[in-house]
């Protein structure tokens, strides 16, 4: 599937007349990043069943970067990476909060129309989890100017995996500095079945939507990438013939490392912040390795939490297993629930010993983030919690040891 040159042997996929659009739109923490790097290192494999992953919006590292240095600034190398694999900018102008607004919507549409009607294929395939992040509905319409229908491909996880996961994206990239709070972040957990009543209304006639449980015991042939190709386009997909990413895009750390960029979220300004998250991945796989693998991150929930947030969206997650899947038993991820008394190991914060640990690590293997962090320890914000500055104050004594 992979080898063939796609511009000469693509074909249309069944019962798609007319420019198609397939609008992969995460959840987020759904391995949105893992597909959207799949997506562009196997083109061959996407045009091979007619379909073209779409380079509008893709900000690429030549031309694009220096046209958007505000962009460069805001996001760590790393970020910007992903970026040139995804469509955010496409849609940024009209995603509520996004700070990813390099044009308007006028133009996103303009960039969009001019691909399309350049080229020899008639189904698309555009890829950004901004889609289920406050964007605006009204506007989305126009894209039926261009595109004659429109399938929604949906990933959608658990909700105690989705609370945790979000979280520590949050404290890794976003700078986040507030410890775990589990009423704030169940709050900010999906509903699917009101999200997906959404994409309901807004494809009727003209498309369908395509849920797609993120659980790797449902993922057909194993992955996730041969999930969604069996899922949106109905074929099998041999992995082995394609160019997978070699490495989990969104690494994990581990509890303390996690626990010790939170804290350096609140004397260090984000970007500084963000430079020790490399050292900091390094000392996670090296003490943990599973890190670096999907659906290995340790729960930053009790099981009495998990189960309380699995109970919180049973009847939703019911109403999506049915309408969707055609599960009449209602079960929309198969999981098992986790047991309220289950044992359970409470975290309790950093330890001198943790923190000497890796503080140890970031000597030796980047010393020259020490001296920064020493100069941003000595005077933490007035309005830092004392439980936090009792912490800060104990990594910078360890340091100047």
């Amino acid at each position: 599937m992979c080898e063939a040159d796609s511009r000469k042997r693509h074909s249309e996929l069944p019962g798609t007349e007319g420019r198609v659009l397939y609008l992969h739109t995460g959840f987020p923490k759904t391995g949105t990043t893992a597909l959207q790097k799949f997506f562009a290192s196997n083109k061959l494999a996407l045009g091979d069943l007619g379909v073209w992953y779409l380079q509008a919006g893709r900000l690429r590292q030549d031309e694009s970067w220096g046209k958007f240095r505000w962009l460069k600034k805001m996001f760590a190398k790393a970020a910007r990476r992903h970026l040139a694999d995804q469509h955010h900018p496409l849609f940024g102008p009209i995603t509520k909060g996004s700070r990813i607004r390099p044009w308007s919507w006028d133009r996103s549409l303009e960039l969009l129309r001019k691909e399309v009607e350049s080229s020899s294929f008639s189904q698309f395939l555009c890829s950004t989890e901004l889609l289920n992040q406050g964007i605006d509905f009204s506007e989305l319409p126009r894209l039926y100017d261009i595109f004659d229908h429109i399938k929604a491909v949906v990933y959608v996880r658990r909700q105690d995996g989705f609370m945790a996961s979000l979280y520590e994206q949050a404290v890794k990239s976003h700078g986040l500095s507030q410890p775990f709070d589990y009423s704030r972040r169940l709050a900010l957990a999906p509903d699917y079945h009101n999200a997906l009543s959404q994409w309901s209304s807004f494809v009727e006639g003209r498309g369908e939507v395509i849920v797609c449980p993120y659980e790797k015991q449902q993922f057909h042939g194993g992955d996730i990438y041969s999930d969604f190709f069996y899922r949106v386009f109905h074929v099998e997909l041999d992995v082995s013939q394609c160019k997978a990413p070699s490495s989990n895009p969104n690494p994990r750390l581990v509890r303390d490392a996690l626990e010790f960029k939170r804290l350096l979220n609140i004397c260090c300004g984000r970007q500084e912040a963000s430079r020790f998250l490399g050292a900091l991945f390094d000392y996670s796989a090296k003490r943990a390795p599973e890190t670096a693998m999907p659906f290995t991150m340790r729960s930053l929930l009790s099981p009495e939490q998990k189960l309380g947030a699995c109970i919180h969206f049973e009847a939703s997650n019911a109403k999506v297993a049915r309408q969707y899947l055609g599960r009449e038993d209602g079960r929309l991820f198969y999981e098992k629930l986790p047991e309220s008394d289950a044992p359970c190991e409470l975290y309790h914060g950093l330890t001198g010993e943790t923190a000497g640990d890796i503080i140890d690590f970031l000597k030796k293997e980047q010393p020259s983030l020490i001296d920064p962090l020493c100069d941003s320890l000595q005077s933490p914000p007035g309005n830092t919690p004392s439980e936090d500055v009792k912490y800060l104050c104990m990594i910078r004594d360890i340091i100047g040891r």
